[in-house]
């Protein structure tokens, strides 16, 4: 017979195909019965891990649930924190405007047609005739850009594009009465300097309430310096105006190098935006009668505000030349970029609302945070550090709700008068301040906002858990460590202080040296510097400070930090929390389950092996098929929810020496609460006794069939 004859070869393949399918029923029948075995072997122990199981993971859920929830909630806060202090204002629009005016203002160097020392700018000011160098030279040519060179009249005009001047250019100054030199008095000098120079006088840093004494009589001194000078015999009362002093309306908001807090009031200049010649009349007249000086005057202001529609910002520029009482001249400017018209624009409008709705976040959060304080008492309370944190963070922004409603009030009060005549001297100038310092506790807000998040972030990694409560942890050690350190770099900065002070700038004052020396420990010093300074103590101070606090107890912080991480990662291994493991794990599995097998090592997830140890997928789906009514009178509604709630190790299986453990467990703990009842443990040395004869049983089956098959 022909061996390629077509219906030989049927049946050929009939054969084939029917042998294969056999050897498939033989190998699924003794995978069945293997599944068989091995859950007959532990059945009774895997009810009773498998109910408690469920009702553990019913608990869970819940509180996942409530945890993604808060997780989802909190994210939107601090979203919305994020975005109502990105439209408070327009930062980078503000930079731009601040340093485009900046350098307008301040960086125009002295014209050579009026000062002989054209080269410099403010900033290069140092002595009395730089200041009137730069208010006769530069400022007219910054307020008066569009003048009638005839009349000398001037129409209102914008600087740099579209900033509108609001209100006058003001030059104001602070003074300080004299004070006779003798032997005795706050002005005591010694009897040599006494004996030799009899007219000496003292004229101390600026305070306040020793600014406005012997106003009046500086006021008659420069009219009868201006009677004299100009040959009237009264003063005109425009000039007369800026001879008077004006009392104070509030504090003065400018930066001050010297760490000195001005008052508003003082000897004015208003120098008017339509009026050039009168403007420069002024100016030329108080220079002439030595307005200013160098003794009495303690700082000099230039102070403007200006208004940009393109982008709605309000901006307030106050130039200072601070007079120390020493010697020198000190030029440093203030610029602030704020938004007074929040409910002008849509976007400022937006972002109005959205603040609205962050304060009914705020809350909502100090009413919880009040509930926990009541439940745990607040001694309980602060030993969480990140109750702390929310505590602080609540703080700040209560902070932040006060300041923002009074700037709103202030800015309505200010922008719904019909004229600038109406405006107060310092109106615009108080309502720019109290902005920026919501700007600048947002700032700090915004930090402690998102560092609250990561007490979120166990649900993605045990690592992030373990940061933060290693930071938890370790506070309490981190906040003796602070005060040793802190008293031994308070000493370092005093010894600094007195050794470099008089030579080097960055020592120049307490603060100073505190701020120099922490860059220090960042590596940013100039050692050259201080031992061209103090060649003895230079070299000295600098080796003890680098060898003690950088070497000695920058590595004890590390070392306590250490200490408490591997206390947390102990802690986490011996108890670890039960939902931030629920979630991880579910996290996992599900995005294993999302992204295909291929990503399962990426989470971390291997396929459970089939041995005599471990229940498979496969196993679990067939035991399911056959005991689903027990199993579902456990609550369990399939297969998979059963892999679900005891698939510890995340590998699709259920481990059967757990089972076991895990009854073993149980057993002993009802022995515990039972004490003379021994019903439990003599159930459980039988079900010991059960699982010891199925498994010789199996041995003497498996002997048989080798014998057998011999």
């Amino acid at each position: 017979m022909n061996s390629s004859d077509p219906n030989i070869q049927d049946d050929k393949d009939n054969e084939a195909d029917e042998m294969e399918a056999a050897t498939a029923v033989t190998i699924g029948t003794t995978e069945d019965e293997k599944a068989r075995e091995k859950w007959t072997r532990v059945r009774a122990q895997a009810m009773i891990y498998l109910k408690e199981k469920k009702e553990r993971w019913a608990e869970l859920s819940t509180q996942r649930s409530h945890r993604i929830r808060e997780v989802c909630v909190y994210f939107l806060f601090a979203v919305l924190v994020t975005v109502v202090a990105l439209t408070n204002r327009n930062t980078s629009a503000a930079h731009f405007m601040s340093s485009g005016m900046k350098e307008y203002i301040m960086g125009s160097e002295f014209p050579p047609e009026n000062v002989s020392n054209w080269q410099k700018t403010f900033e290069d000011i140092v002595t009395v005739d730089d200041v009137w160098f730069y208010l006769q030279g530069v400022l007219p040519a910054v307020v008066y850009p569009n003048c009638n060179d005839t009349t000398l009249l001037c129409e209102p005009a914008p600087i740099l594009g579209n900033n509108l001047f609001v209100g006058p250019v003001r030059v104001r100054q602070a003074r300080m009465p004299a004070v006779k030199g003798g032997s005795s008095g706050d002005c005591k000098v010694p009897n040599l300097i006494l004996k030799t120079n009899p007219d000496v006088v003292c004229v101390f840093p600026y305070d306040k309430s020793d600014a406005e004494e012997d106003v009046t009589s500086q006021t008659d001194v420069w009219k009868t310096a201006y009677k004299s000078a100009f040959n009237v015999t009264e003063v005109p009362e425009e000039d007369a105006a800026w001879m008077t002093y004006v009392e104070a309306d509030g504090i003065s908001w400018q930066n001050s190098i010297l760490e000195t807090s001005y008052s508003s009031g003082g000897y004015t200049i208003d120098i008017p935006l339509t009026d050039k010649g009168a403007g420069i009349r002024a100016l030329h007249r108080a220079k002439t009668i030595g307005w200013i000086d160098r003794l009495n005057t303690r700082a000099i202001f230039v102070e403007m505000a200006f208004y940009n529609p393109n982008i709605n910002m309000f901006m307030t520029i106050s130039l200072v030349a601070e007079m120390p009482a020493s010697a020198g001249m000190i030029p440093v400017a203030t610029i602030r970029v704020v938004n007074l018209f929040r409910w002008g624009r849509t976007s400022s409008l937006i972002g109005l609302v959205l603040e609205c709705i962050v304060f009914g976040f705020v809350v909502s959060y100090i009413v919880i945070e009040y509930r926990n304080i009541k439940r745990l008492t607040f001694a309980k309370y602060i030993k969480d550090g990140y109750n702390v944190l929310t505590l602080m963070n609540l703080l700040v922004f209560f902070a932040v709700i006060s300041l923002e409603i009074f700037t709103l009030t202030s800015a309505d009060t200010l922008l719904k008068k019909n004229s600038l005549a109406e405006v107060d001297r310092y109106e615009v100038q108080q309502a720019a301040f109290y902005a920026y310092q919501v700007t600048n506790w947002n700032a700090f807000n915004a930090l402690l906002t998102w560092a609250r998040l990561i007490k979120y972030l166990d649900v993605l990694s045990k690592k992030t858990k373990q940061l933060s409560d290693t930071i938890s942890a370790a506070s309490g050690d981190v906040a003796v460590f602070l005060l040793v350190f802190s008293i031994l770099y308070f000493g370092f900065a005093v010894a600094f202080y007195l050794a470099f002070g008089q030579e080097v700038f960055e020592f120049r004052s307490i603060a100073e040296s505190i701020f120099t020396l922490f860059r220090t420990i960042l590596g940013d010093f100039d050692f050259t510097t201080l031992r061209r300074a103090n060649r003895v103590l230079g070299p000295i101070l600098f080796v003890l400070y680098i060898a003690i606090i950088f070497f000695c107890l920058l590595n004890m912080f590390l070392a306590v930090i250490m200490k408490a991480y591997d206390e947390v990662t102990a802690q986490l291994d011996e108890d670890p929390d039960d939902l931030s493991v629920h979630m991880r794990r579910l996290f996992r599995k599900k995005m294993a389950r999302l992204l295909g097998p291929k990503y399962m090592r990426l989470f971390r997830i291997k396929k459970a092996e089939s041995d005599d140890a471990t229940l498979t997928t496969a196993e679990l789906q067939k035991i399911w098929e056959e005991d689903s009514g027990a199993l579902q009178g456990l609550g369990i509604n399939s297969y998979q929810e059963m892999v679900d709630i005891a698939d510890n190790e995340i590998d699709g299986g259920i481990s059967m020496e757990e089972i076991i453990a895990f009854a073993r467990t149980k057993a002993a703990e009802a022995e515990d609460e039972v004490g003379e009842q021994e019903v439990p443990y003599l159930l459980m040395k039988l079900l010991e006794r059960t699982n010891a004869i199925m498994g010789e049983q199996k041995q003497m089956r498996s002997m048989l069939q080798s014998g057998g098959s011999l």
